[in-house]
This record gives C-alpha cells, structure tokens and sequence, in this order.
C-alpha cells in the first residue's frame, strides 16, 4: 500500500496560479482544501503511531486505511484514517463518525502558513496539537 507524496512546492505554484486565475481559497475545489486533507491525515498518522507505542498488546498492529467523507468550510473531500487490527484507536483530530469540521482548526492551519511557516514546520506543528490536544503529551 503505496502513500502519495505530497509535493509542496508543486501546490505553492499551483495556488498562486489559481489566485491568479480568481480560483477560489475555500469552499468546493478550493485551493485550501488538498492542504488541510494532507494536515489532517498526517495528524492521524501520528496520533496512530502514538497509539501504537503506548499499547500494552504487542499483537496489535496497523490494519489499513478506512475513508470517510468529511467537511469543512474550506469544502468536502474523502479523508483516509488508519485503523488497527483490535480498533482501539480512537482518533482526536478527527473523531469516529466525525464528518464536519470546524473551522477553528482551518484558521490555526491556514494562520501557521500564512505566518511564513514552511511545510515541513507544519508538519511539526501538526503532531504536536493533536498529541497536545488529544492528552497524549
């Protein structure tokens, strides 16, 4: 099971040529929507191999991917959160059955890049607010 890389630089150019072109930044096939899908799985990640470590059973391992339709003010995209093989993983960044999300993790998202933060530092950025935010760390 492959992941896709996210090219950063190919999207930076992407979005200045639609900001250019009038494309909009939120809503449905917005410019904003591909970042925060790419956040939010990574975040899940994160949360997973947290989840993982902190497990007493060493028998339970990653178990894929399930997808879930999910929305946001920034519009709707199909996000892929990991599962385990005992479904003890209980997300935080984005709850079981959660569909909408509010826009108060967009606006610290879209604040972060918007500051001249690069992907990478994000990324950081990212693990930790969920860790933190989830009572991990």
């Amino acid at each position: 099971m492959g992941k896709e890389n996210f090219d950063f630089d190919s999207f930076e150019k992407e979005a200045i040529e639609g900001l250019k072109t009038g494309k909009e930044v939120f809503g449905k096939n917005g410019l904003f929507t591909p970042l925060l899908k790419r956040f939010l799985e990574k975040s899940l990640d994160a949360e997973m191999d947290y989840h993982l470590q902190k497990e007493e059973d060493p028998t339970n391992k990653r178990n894929g991917l399930s997808k879930k339709n999910v929305r946001s003010t920034s519009g709707s995209f199909e996000l892929s959160t990991p599962r385990d093989r005992k479904s003890t993983f209980s997300p935080c960044a984005v709850e079981k059955r959660q569909v909408f999300l509010g826009d108060d993790l967009e606006s610290k998202i879209l604040s972060l890049y918007g500051n001249g933060n690069s992907y990478r530092q994000v990324r950081t950025v990212a693990k930790c607010y969920v860790l933190n935010r989830c009572g991990y760390i």
